[in-house]
């Protein structure tokens, strides 16, 4: 066992991409390929050796925003230079691909490369997305939400555009990248479908369809967790009660949870989004390789809360959100107790555990190999 210095807040951490500020993004940002010259790019740092065991990047999967002339697409893996920008020269020869043209707006699209790119860990690399052959068009390729606060990037992965030179920004990249083993690379990106405040934001009180939302997991070891927290919003001073709670993901109806935290006060700043920490009056555990439901639930009548939350076209997609692929939305009523339903291309925002103690149950002290299989 190993208690830690500070509380782990899994899967998404409470800094995550700046996740502890208070304003909604804004923006779902785009870069617009009107002429010639354009180009959209999102550059990354491997974070595995991408020549090992099949996982060669394979395919690109990139969203179209908008579109008013059509026309077809490269999609290149380039190498980087020491200012951090796309080189122009393919990272090997062949990897890229073409998107003909029938791209409509607010669609994902898929590219297999006309041969593998197969960066080595801590490699730069850029996916670029730019203007194939003649003809004019219009159209606008989608990226991650600009921060407010709230989604960030930083020197890797980010998204820079090209007009006359290159141009980079902290926005959060809005590719998926396939490798030939069919798994997704988790660059660290953020892949949406749609914008992350009015569109995406989820309210629910009593009386709703669903009065009880969080996500599902595996968890991915066995820890000691003392609470949860959750980024929400809720209605009003007067109402919006909350309540965190843990369930053992292998029961679809649970009627207790492993640990909960009630919230009922009316010290709270009413109708603005934040970052909430509830301990439970017991620690609870949680075991590797076993499904968990971290839950928030709304015992309000007229004003409840509203988390933040992921949209994906794909549930492959989610492998570059906190949490991966494994890592999604789970809801239900309460009452009864209702039974659990999952939305694999949905994850909520800033939804976890607070953990203070990692256990290793394999191991005790004097055993150093661990236990024999």
């Amino acid at each position: 066992m190993g208690l830690i210095p500070q509380h782990l807040y899994w899967p998404n951490g409470m800094g995550f991409r700046g996740l502890t500020g208070s304003t909604t993004p804004t923006s779902f940002l785009t870069s617009s390929l009107t002429l010639d010259t354009h180009k959209s790019a999102c550059i990354f740092s491997s974070p595995i050796n991408c020549g090992a065991s099949g996982k060669a990047i394979h395919k690109i999967h990139f969203r179209v925003a908008t579109v008013t002339t059509d026309a077809a697409l490269d999609v290149r893996v380039e190498t980087v230079d020491s200012t951090g920008s796309p080189t122009g020269t393919l990272f090997a020869t062949n990897t890229n691909g073409n998107s003909p043209t029938a791209h409509a707006a607010s669609t994902w699209y898929s590219v297999t490369l006309t041969a593998d790119a197969a960066p080595a860990m801590g490699d730069k690399f850029a996916i670029v997305i730019n203007r194939s052959g003649a003809g004019t068009i219009s159209l606008t390729i989608a990226d991650g939400f600009e921060g407010s606060g709230l989604v960030w990037s930083g020197l890797y992965p980010r998204r820079a555009t090209f007009g006359t030179v290159w141009t980079k920004d902290d926005v959060a990249p809005n590719v998926g990248i396939e490798l030939a083993d069919g798994t997704f690379l988790n660059h660290g990106g953020v892949m949406h479908t749609g914008v992350l405040d009015s569109g995406s934001a989820f309210a629910f009180k009593v009386g709703d369809a669903t009065n009880e939302e969080g996500n599902y997991f595996t968890a991915p070891f066995s820890a000691r967790v003392i609470g949860m927290f959750a980024r929400l919003k809720q209605g009003s001073a007067a109402e919006g009660q909350y309540e965190f709670n843990l369930y053992d993901g292998s029961l679809s109806a649970p009627a207790s949870a492993l640990g909960t935290f009630t919230e009922d006060s009316t010290s709270h700043l009413n109708n603005n989004y934040g970052t909430h920490i509830g301990f439970f009056a017991a620690p609870a555990y949680i075991i590797e390789g076993k499904p968990y439901r971290a839950c928030v639930y709304c015992s309000a009548a007229t004003s409840g809360v509203t988390l933040e939350r992921f949209r994906v076209s794909a549930q492959a997609h989610l492998i570059g959100t906190p949490g991966g692929d494994g890592t999604y939305r789970t809801s239900r009523v309460k009452a009864g107790p209702g039974t659990f339903s999952n939305t694999v291309t949905e994850q909520f925002w800033c939804v976890g555990l607070v953990i203070d103690e990692i256990i290793e149950l394999n191991r005790h002290p004097g055993m150093g190999a661990g236990l024999a299989a």
